[in-house]
């Protein structure tokens, strides 16, 4: 399996604007930044100086399947070129739009229909059908995987393909829950091919003082707008919502959440998901590894 590197075996469970302040005043400490892309968990920059004793308060934001030994597993992915029995990762953009006219229609003008499978859409069997788990990694080189409007640039050195998330993969309607106690602080639905589709923006007040961290949630159902608004209290592994099929989670064709750190606030429901090679320094510091927060999936 070619985009198959290993079994995953375990799963571990306001300074920020001010941090992201003085890294960028000091040039952000560019030698810290690991020149191999996708490096071992630790070797990126920690700006909120999470530790092993802090994680341990951390609830899982997906619960993976686990074997006989309580070894959760999933696969670990590797999506720096199409996959053969994959190539595009993103339904047509016809297809797209016929979905969500779909769903609006069957749905009385909202974005989604959880219940029903929308008429005249293709790929929808497969949704329905997917049923493993898998991780996405972070500060890993995209090449071909967007492709939709949404990443369209006139200048190749401004091509968005490094991933500044890691995603969770899961079958259809999977739980995804809040890491942590917050508050909301941006719900909605982003409607554009490739885009997130339903997601959520919580402020998280960290333990240990260690100030608090934005955490996007991606490519959700509709249930998680229709159910939070903005500035409502989350509770540690409170359900969010469940994962989206592609008619509701931006078109993507394999089901997941989209789970990314920032260092300030969005001022929306959106962050770059992937930045461009230009910008990776950058973006290590102002989208931190999630594995921090996490754990060491891979």
């Amino acid at each position: 399996d070619k985009h198959l590197i290993m079994p995953g075996f375990r799963l571990t469970a306001t300074t920020c604007l001010a941090a992201v302040i003085i890294v960028a005043a000091a040039g952000f400490e560019t030698d810290s930044i690991p020149k191999e892309l996708c490096s071992p968990f630790g070797s990126y920059p920690n700006p909120l100086h999470l530790t092993e004793t802090d994680r341990e308060q951390f609830a899982p934001v997906i619960h993976f399947p686990k074997d006989k030994e309580g070894r959760p597993q999933y696969r670990i992915l590797d999506h720096t070129s199409p996959w053969e029995d994959r190539p595009v990762q993103l339904v047509s953009p016809e297809e797209h739009e016929r979905a969500q006219q779909s769903c609006r229609v069957n749905n009385g003008n909202k974005n989604s229909n959880q219940e029903e499978t929308p008429e005249n859409v293709q790929d929808a069997p497969e949704q329905r059908d997917f049923d493993w788990y898998g991780v996405g990694r972070y500060d890993e080189d995209r090449v071909g995987m967007y492709e939709s409007e949404l990443f369209a640039v006139e200048d190749v050195e401004d091509q968005r393909t490094i991933h500044v998330g890691i995603d969770l993969d899961g079958p259809v309607g999977t739980p995804v829950h809040a890491f942590y106690h917050g508050k909301v602080h941006a719900v909605g639905y982003n409607p554009d091919l490739g885009d997130y589709g339903n997601v959520i923006v919580i402020k998280h007040d960290l333990p240990n003082s260690k100030g608090a961290v934005f955490a996007l949630y991606g490519h959700l159902n509709a249930s998680v707008v229709e159910k939070w608004k903005v500035g409502q209290f989350v509770e540690k592994s409170h359900v969010l919502g469940g994962m989206g099929a592609f008619w509701e989670n931006g078109g993507w064709t394999i089901p997941h959440v989209h789970f990314q750190l920032s260092m300030h606030a969005p001022p929306t429901h959106d962050l770059p998901g992937a930045v461009a090679h230009k910008d990776r320094k950058k973006a290590m510091y102002e989208y931190p590894d999630p594995r921090y927060v996490l754990g060491a999936l891979y």
